[in-house]
């Protein structure tokens, strides 16, 4: 099997799209997806500018430089002092209406870094969305037969939301997501089996095709890295960390009693009480209880909320970031503490509480 047609049709079908939609500006981390964006670009003689986000902890700035460099591209570090951060969080749960600390966390690094890419004059911005997706890049993903793809796919191919093109409008700066249109999807149905997942040196690895695409230009470095999520390639973890260290187990007892939610971590509380300090309203209990979610009370899809963050397996197992704060408090635990007072106004400001 000639994998490389499909990683050739793929480039070619995103050149399409950057040039047709005058996208001059890739969101870039040196990860496989956007690091493809930005090589089927050169090959198509389009040069667009690089915007990467560098938080402390980050891991991500060696690759992008590399890349970069390699690619001949002009690289822009997005600023991130606390002002800001604070502002991409804020504009982050305002645009997703949630308080999973995961999805905050890396909505906020997309922000920053299309923050930069609107102030640095792009007046379009591609993404590498949807990559993971549609060509198989999740860890979990490796060991799938073609039955377990095809369920994959069936949730996938039009259920999945990405933030950052509601957070470029917001910004007021075009988002295109190159690896998640309707070419790119029906390229993902096209590709057979064993271009998107296989073996490389007794090594398993997804999204084979691009990562294939990366070396036969030079970019082996980039192409056989191993899948690193945003939150830590960008350093984005170390927000959900700042946001727990200001949340005291109290904190924590307090809105349980209040609104019922079984807060997972400390993270959680802290987006929920700046989501209230901006009168942003949760969503309402659901009525339906087979899609009730076992943690906040929303109504999931495809056995997903939105809202915190929860993902109940085929088997009902229940999954979501956590740091043992539910297991922690428990329910006895929580009755024993009493509820301390607070005045419940709003504000366009972040909670003095979390300062």
């Amino acid at each position: 099997m000639n994998c490389d047609v499909f990683g050739d049709e793929l480039a070619a079908s995103i050149a399409s799209l950057l040039r047709d939609r005058g996208c001059d500006c890739v969101l870039f981390s040196g990860g496989i997806d956007t690091t493809f964006v930005a090589a089927a670009a050169v090959e198509a003689g389009i040069r667009p500018r690089l915007v990467t986000v560098e938080l402390p902890g980050g891991v991500d700035a060696r690759f992008a430089a590399s890349a970069a460099e390699a690619l001949g591209l002009e690289l822009l570090r997005a600023p991130v002092d606390p002002d800001l951060v604070e502002e991409c969080e804020r504009k982050a749960i305002s645009v997703t209406r949630s308080i999973d600390p995961v999805e905050i966390a890396a909505d906020t690094a997309a922000c920053l870094g299309l923050r930069a890419a609107r102030d640095g004059g792009c007046g379009c911005a591609a993404t590498g969305d949807g990559g993971d997706e549609l060509f198989l890049g999740y860890p979990f993903l490796l060991g799938y037969d073609q039955r377990g793809v095809d369920r994959w796919y069936s949730r996938v191919l039009t259920g999945s939301r990405f933030a950052s093109r509601d957070l470029g409008f917001a910004l007021g700066i075009g988002v295109e997501l190159p690896l998640y249109t309707d070419d790119a999807r029906r390229i993902a149905l096209e590709t057979p089996l064993e271009c998107k997942i296989g073996d490389v040196n007794g090594r398993r690895y997804g999204k084979l095709l691009m990562r294939r695409y990366l070396d036969r230009r030079g970019l082996g470095n980039i192409a056989w890295r191993e899948k690193v999520p945003i939150t830590e390639g960008s350093g984005a973890m170390g927000l959900i960390a700042r946001w727990s260290s200001g949340v005291e187990l109290r904190d924590a007892v307090e809105l349980h009693r209040t609104t019922g939610i079984k807060f997972p971590s400390r993270a959680h509380v802290h987006l929920y009480r700046v989501m209230e300090g901006m009168c942003i309203e949760r969503p309402g209990r659901c009525s339906d209880p087979r899609r009730t979610c076992p943690t906040c009370g929303s109504c999931m899809e495809g056995g997903f909320c939105r809202f915190c963050g929860t993902y109940v397996g085929d088997g009902g197992a229940v999954s979501h970031y956590s740091d043992g704060t539910w297991d922690e408090l428990g329910r006895e635990g929580a009755a024993r503490i009493s509820r301390s007072r607070r005045d419940g106004s709003c504000s366009e400001g972040i909670a003095h509480d979390f300062r």
